[in-house]
């Protein structure tokens, strides 16, 4: 009895283990789904003047009349989903970054005080910062902007945090 039960269990654990795997790389594929969905949605809310590409992390390339002009670079995980809002005065809706204290590695070793790379290609210049705005014609289109990137962020996290 001890070696069929040693062999049911080997079995077990395999057969278990590839299902837990199977799991897994669908639980990805799924998360990676929902972020192209939600980027599609954002870059239709967005128009022309701005485009949003996702290559192990967020590329948001500004325009105008066509030409691109800045180039921002940020890690989904490092977005504060409760912090997007609606900024009137500019006509945008504004992302920050979470604030971590202590923070050694990850996008703060890469980009300092800030979670946010910004290279504006007629100044040749690259800043950090810690906010980004994107553009908006109205309300509506904030609104609705703002619901697509905080699911952006969710499901950024859920990728980092499986």
């Amino acid at each position: 009895m001890g070696e069929s039960f040693y062999r049911i269990t080997i079995l077990f654990s395999i057969c278990f283990g590839g299902i837990q795997k199977i799991s897994a790389q669908w639980n990805h594929a799924q998360i990676y789904e929902n972020i192209d969905k939600s980027i599609g949605s954002i870059n239709r809310l967005l128009g022309s003047d701005c485009k949003m590409e996702y290559k192990e992390e967020l590329i948001i390339t500004f325009y105008d009349n066509g030409v691109p002009y800045r180039v921002d670079r940020v890690f989904i995980d490092a977005l504060d989903r409760n912090n997007v809002h609606y900024v009137a005065e500019e006509k945008s809706v504004a992302v920050h970054c979470i604030e971590f204290k202590g923070l050694e590695g990850g996008w703060k070793k890469r980009y300092g005080k800030g979670c946010i790379g910004r290279e504006l290609s007629r100044e040749k210049k690259k800043a950090t910062y810690s906010r980004i705005a994107f553009p908006v014609k109205d309300e509506e289109t904030a609104k609705n902007l703002q619901m697509e990137l905080e699911n952006l962020i969710m499901f950024g996290n859920e990728l980092t945090f499986k």
